[in-house]
């Protein structure tokens, strides 16, 4: 879930304003294409820092608002007796495999263990956790 909308970025802003320029009837849009990044490329280093710097009323600080409307962000989201003795055990297995094996070497080696129950009443306890914060941030959001 995106939390902040992606600000546009120097070439978008500025192609936003320029391309109504260099937009003509009968044009293709791959020839505008051509002829706007043949436009950017001779912008200068500094015409594309001050479009870039942030206006007074940035995104940013407008989701602070939203957020803060909605009584913050919503609690995360609990693990599963998996995810608890992996994080336990991460350390240990990169050692012993390569970094992109890890999940593969975990799910095979949480398959052979026998006894779970303390992963298990460790994920219990989160995800009553998780159901308290939810019904809390329920109580206080006004969505």
């Amino acid at each position: 879930m995106r939390t902040r909308p992606s600000e546009p970025s120097t070439y978008r802003l500025w192609l936003t304003e320029n391309r109504p320029r260099l937009t003509r009837p009968g044009i293709s849009a791959t020839e505008v294409s051509k002829a706007t990044g043949a436009e950017w490329k001779n912008v200068t280093d500094r015409s594309k820092k001050q479009m870039a710097r942030p206006t007074k009323g940035s995104s940013s600080q407008e989701v602070s608002k939203v957020s803060q409307k909605n009584g913050g962000s919503p609690p995360k989201r609990n693990l599963t007796a998996f995810f608890i003795w992996l994080a336990e055990n991460r350390a240990r297995l990169i050692e012993t495999v390569k970094p992109n094996k890890v999940l593969k070497a975990a799910g095979a080696e949480w398959k052979k263990l026998e006894n779970k129950s303390v992963w298990e009443e460790k994920a219990k306890a989160d995800k009553e956790r998780y159901r308290k914060e939810l019904e809390a941030f329920k109580g206080r959001s006004t969505i």
